[in-house]
């Protein structure tokens, strides 16, 4: 089940638990990992960042990220993570992740700011 992260966050502070991110690639690192949450009854966020790119396209992990989230029996968040543009972090909006971080640290203090902004 497709949660946002902030929804997933508040039960685990609640609740006294953590909950992993793990950056996914590929299909068949998400399929492990979606198998992985079930069988322990265990929400966590299926990530990816904009870093990891070269090694799987946005436009073609999105989909199976976002759908593995929907049909999955745990809560489930789908993070964009390290986000380095505006225009990417907004891609992965909608593409159906359901939380994103932009890091401006490379920017300089200023940029930075007004860019989070």
């Amino acid at each position: 089940m497709l949660v946002n992260l902030n929804e997933l966050l508040k039960r685990a502070q609640k609740e006294k638990y953590a909950v992993g991110l793990f950056n996914t690639t590929d299909t068949d690192m998400l399929q492990a990992l979606l198998e992985a949450a079930e069988e322990l009854s265990s929400p966590v966020i299926f990530g990816t960042a904009e870093v990891l790119l070269p090694y799987g396209e946005l436009s073609l992990i999105a989909p199976s990220l976002v759908e593995a989230a929907r049909r999955a029996k745990v809560p489930v968040a789908v993070h964009y993570d390290h986000g380095l543009t505006y225009v990417r972090c907004v891609e992965a909006l909608r593409r159906g992740f359901s939380s994103v971080m932009f890091d401006g640290s490379v920017k300089p203090y200023e940029e930075n700011i007004a860019q989070t902004r």
